[in-house]
């Protein structure tokens, strides 16, 4: 189960200090057992760059506004957190291991 810390963390990481849908305290916290906090970051931005495909700039009378920047900024935030395909282990699923020791 994630600490209150790794919430907290998550949560300065992807910008979200409410604890509403879709970014509730157990959903971040699933994340975050089974991915570790920068990967949950990672995928909590792919998911908001996701929703954010659809917004262009505008340019009318004048005014101008680059609404299409927050996609990009979203995508810029995927790549600082470490853009990797490989596959990661689960934190929950990790082991230490020790070796024999031998004596001489």
């Amino acid at each position: 189960m994630a600490t209150e810390d790794q919430l907290k963390e998550l949560r300065g990481l992807i910008q979200e200090s409410a604890n509403e849908e879709p970014w509730t305290n157990v959903f971040l916290s699933a994340l975050i057992d089974r991915y570790g906090v920068d990967r949950a970051a990672q995928s909590i931005w792919k998911q908001k760059s996701a929703s954010y495909v659809e917004i262009v700039s505008i340019s009318e009378g004048g005014s101008s506004r680059s609404s299409s920047d927050i996609h990009k900024n979203a995508l810029a935030m995927v790549e600082m957190l470490g853009q990797s395909d490989t596959p990661v282990e689960p934190v929950a699923e990790r082991r230490s291991r020790t070796r024999l020791i031998r004596r001489f």
